[in-house]
C-alpha cells in the first residue's frame, strides 16, 4: 500500500482530501501506513460506514457490520472540510464565554427538541420557521436572555444580512456591533458528521444501483452511488478533480455525474482500472464484458444516456485510455544491466540504426501517436484533437486552452503545407512531423515560424 499512498500525496491538491475504505483487518496497518505518509496532524476523521446487516454464522458470535473509511489531508488545512469553533471572552461579559453558530454543525430535531421552534423577531413580529436539518443555536427558554443580552441577530436589523445571511442563522457572539463587524459578510463554513446520513446506503444499496442500470446484478457488492455523493459533497466546492484508484464498477463516476446534474457543478473525474478479468461463470462475463473495465466502460455509457423508467441523459462524456508500449523506439530499447554503460550506449545506437521511424508507425495507431505527443507537450488528455488540411497534408491539430499543437504523420510534407505553415496564422504554434518528411531547407524555412519538433 506504501508506494500506491505516496504518489496518491504526490498527485493531492495542496486542499485536497484523501479517502480509504477498508475493514477490520488491515485498519491498524493503513492508519500507521497514512500517518507516515500524510503526517499525524493531517488526519481528518475515521467515518463508519454500515455496510450490511447482522449476519449469524460468524466467527466468535460477532459480526462485523461495518467498514471504516479514512480520511487524511494534503495540509493541515482544508478549506473545504476544517472547521474550527471560535469561543470569545468580553469585558461586558467576562465571566461568559460565546461563538458563532455555525447552525450546519447542530443535531438533528429528534437530538435536540428544544432548538425546534419558530423563531418570533420581537420588533417586527416576523416569524422565522426553523429549519429540521439546521436547528437553533439556542433553545426556546434561552431565547429571550439572549436577545435581551443582544447577543442576537435578525435579517431584517440591518440592510445587508437580508442578503447575506439566511433567516436561519443565528448569531451566539460578544454583541451585536462586535459580530457583525467580525462575521456579517463571512460565508458559513461547510461542517460534517462523522456520522454518515440514512440516505447512505448498503452494499446491497450498490447491487440495487447494478441491477438499475444494467437490469441484473452483473458486478456484486459495488458501493453504493449514495456513499460516494455523500463524500464528495462534503466540501462546498463544486468544481475539482476526483480520482479513483480502484475504479471497480464505475460507481464514482456515476456519483461526480449525477451531483453536478443536480446542482450545476463541475466536478471531474479520473477513474483507473485495470482489465482484471471477470470470472467464468460470472454474470458480468456472460452479459458480454470481459473484464471489470469494460463493465466499468459500459456503466458509465449507460449513466450518461439514461437509465431506468424515467431515463435522465447527462450532458458530458469520457475518454479511454489504455497503458500501452511506447510508439518510439528509442522508448522500447531495454538496457542490459549486466552489461557496461558503454556497451549499452553502443548496443542503443545500433538499434536506433537498424530501425525506420516511420515504419515503426502503424496507420492504424495515428490517435495513439497523438496523444503520445499531447503527454510530452504537457497538453492535457481533454484536449480537443480535429483532423484538417493544411496545404495538402493531413494535419491533427490539437487545442488545449490557448496553446495549440500540429501532428503530421505523413511521409513527407509538400512545399504548399510548408507556405502555409511559414504564414502569421500558425506563429509560434508547436508542429511535429517526420524527421526524413522534411528537407534541411524546409526546417530552416519552419523553423524560423513555428516551434518546429521532428521525430
Amino acid at each position: 500500500m506504501y508506494p500506491r499512498l505516496k504518489l496518491a500525496w504526490n498527485l493531492l491538491r495542496d486542499d485536497g482530501v484523501i479517502f480509504i475504505s477498508i475493514d477490520d483487518n488491515e485498519m491498524h496497518r493503513l492508519r500507521m501506513l497514512l500517518d507516515e505518509v500524510y503526517g499525524e496532524e493531517c488526519f481528518v476523521a475515521v467515518f463508519p460506514w454500515k455496510k450490511r446487516t447482522a449476519k449469524s454464522d460468524v466467527p466468535f458470535g460477532v459480526s462485523q457490520e461495518y467498514e471504516w473509511i479514512l480520511c487524511y489531508a494534503k495540509t493541515d488545512f482544508i478549506a473545504g472540510l476544517s472547521f474550527e469553533r471560535k469561543y470569545y471572552t468580553t469585558s461586558d461579559y467576562p465571566n461568559e464565554r460565546w461563538r458563532l453558530s455555525d447552525l450546519t454543525t447542530q443535531k438533528l430535531e429528534a437530538d435536540r427538541p428544544n432548538s425546534a421552534f419558530d423563531l418570533i423577531d420581537p420588533k417586527t413580529g416576523k416569524v422565522y420557521p426553523y429549519n429540521p436539518k439546521r436547528l437553533w443555536g439556542i433553545t426556546k427558554d434561552t431565547f429571550q436572555e439572549y436577545y435581551d443580552k443582544g447577543k442576537i441577530v435578525f435579517p431584517d436589523d440591518y440592510d445587508f444580512l437580508k442578503i447575506t445571511i439566511p433567516a436561519y442563522r443565528v448569531f451566539e457572539s460578544e454583541d451585536k456591533t462586535k459580530a457583525l463587524k467580525k462575521y456579517g459578510s463571512e460565508e458559513a463554513m461547510k461542517a460534517t458528521s462523522t456520522c454518515l446520513p440514512k440516505e447512505v446506503g448498503m452494499s446491497e444499496d450498490g447491487n440495487q444501483d447494478m441491477v438499475d442500470i444494467f437490469d441484473s446484478k452483473v458486478f456484486s457488492y459495488p458501493k453504493p452511488v449514495s456513499l460516494i455523493k455523500h463524500l464528495v459533497n462534503i466540501t462546498p466546492d463544486k468544481d475539482f478533480v476526483v480520482l479513483d484508484f480502484f475504479a471497480g464498477s464505475g460507481t464514482t463516476a456515476q456519483a461526480v455525474m449525477e451531483l453536478n446534474t443536480v446542482d450545476g457543478g463541475n466536478r471531474k473525474w479520473i477513474c483507473v482500472q485495470l482489465p482484471e478479468e471477470m470470472a467464468e461463470n460470472s454474470a458480468a462475463r456472460k452479459a458480454g464484458y470481459t473484464t471489470l473495465a469494460d463493465l466499468a466502460k459500459e456503466r458509465i455509457r449507460r449513466v450518461i444516456k439514461g437509465y431506468g423508467e424515467k431515463p435522465q441523459h447527462i450532458d458530458s462524456g469520457f475518454k479511454a485510455f489504455k497503458l500501452a508500449e511506447s510508439n518510439y523506439p528509442e522508448n522500447q530499447f531495454e538496457f542490459d544491466p549486466k552489461k557496461s554503460e558503454e556497451d549499452n550506449q553502443k548496443a542503443f545506437m545500433d538499434y536506433l540504426g537498424k530501425v525506420k521511424q516511420t515504419k515503426l508507425f502503424d496507420d492504424t495507431n495515428a490517435i495513439g501517436i497523438v496523444y503520445e505527443n499531447i503527454v510530452k507537450e504537457g497538453f492535457s488528455l481533454n484536449s480537443k484533437i480535429t483532423e484538417k488540411k493544411i496545404g495538402k497534408n493531413n494535419i491533427y491539430a490539437v487545442a488545449d486552452g490557448g496553446r495549440q499543437l500540429l501532428v503530421c504523420l505523413d511521409n513527407k510534407i509538400d512545399e504548399k503545407t510548408i507556405g502555409e505553415l511559414t504564414s502569421k496564422d500558425y506563429k509560434g504554434k508547436i508542429f511535429i512531423c517526420f524527421d526524413n518528411a522534411l528537407s534541411d531547407t524546409a526546417k530552416a524555412n519552419l523553423g524560423l515560424n513555428v516551434e518546429l519538433k521532428t521525430i
